[in-house]
């Protein structure tokens, strides 16, 4: 057995489908030209691009494994791979696409009712509208 890989310990390369090496590849790509070229700046003036979210659900990376409302309907291999390639440029571009994807479309997509599925999936998974999530405690 050859030595684990820094970057790939559990060898997640050498056993995805085509399917998911094709996302990865796109995913990869994407991060590189739009988000590269711009973190830095974007850090630096304390900004965050909401118009990237409409490039986000173009790209799919947006409530993906749901197959409905526009989802991409990927398997969650595909999804934490995408949060993989989101997270290597940076890590706040990457929160936000999970934070919309697993806490706000999520419970949406499976707890919602039909009206409310119709009223806010479609725009949410295309980026049209970001959403939130509250989180409280007792003291």
């Amino acid at each position: 057995m050859s030595q684990n890989s820094w970057f790939d310990p559990f060898y997640i390369a050498n056993n995805l489908s085509e399917t998911e090496l094709s996302i990865q590849k796109n995913i990869k790509e994407f991060c590189e030209k739009e988000l590269l070229t711009r973190v830095i700046e974007d850090n630096r003036n304390n900004f965050f691009d909401k118009n990237l979210y409409k490039s986000f659900g173009s790209l799919g990376v947006l409530g993906s494994t749901i197959n409905e409302y526009g989802g991409a309907g990927v398997n969650q291999v595909a999804y934490g791979i995408t949060s993989y390639e989101f997270e290597k440029i940076d890590s706040s571009y990457r929160s936000s696409i999970t934070v919309q994807s697993s806490l706000v479309i999520h419970p949406i997509h499976f707890f919602g009712s039909k009206d409310q599925k119709e009223e806010y999936l479609p725009d949410l998974i295309s980026g049209k509208k970001i959403g939130c999530f509250g989180l409280t405690e007792s003291e």
